[in-house]
């Protein structure tokens, strides 16, 4: 996990490519990341970098997953979804917390195609907890 950088996102993106091309061949299979980091203090991306990265990913035909977790349903006060405030469209969205209402209840949405290769239907994180 890498917090996000602060002052210049151009910069931290080249840094970015230049980690995914010499760690994965430029052919990573995924991206997973939060649209704000909420966990140790709330961390923005510098303007420009998480679209950078996203549509880099994309580029590469890698699978960008967004954690809307803590993020999702309205949290952080200026759109239901931290993706679009940070102006990009993943290809998968996991959504917790705020779903639920304070119950054990989380969702992940994704587009037709992706969903139509997965062959299990019922997963959860919740198998120890309450419900």
């Amino acid at each position: 996990r890498l917090n996000f950088p602060k002052v210049n996102g151009e910069e931290a993106l080249k840094d970015v490519k230049d980690i995914v091309k010499t760690s994965s061949a430029n052919q990573p299979g995924t991206l997973v990341y939060e649209p704000l980091q909420a966990k140790g203090g709330i961390n923005l991306a510098a303007p420009g970098f998480l679209k950078g990265v996203v549509n880099h990913f994309k580029e590469l035909k890698a699978v960008t997953i967004c954690d809307e977790s803590s993020t999702g349903l309205g949290r952080i006060g200026k759109e239901s979804w931290g993706f679009k405030w940070q102006n990009h469209i993943p290809d998968i969205i996991t959504i917790g917390s705020a779903l639920g209402n304070g119950s054990s209840l989380a969702a992940v949405v994704t587009r037709k195609e992706i969903a139509s290769v997965v062959k299990h239907t019922w997963f959860n994180t919740f198998a120890a907890g309450h419900m």
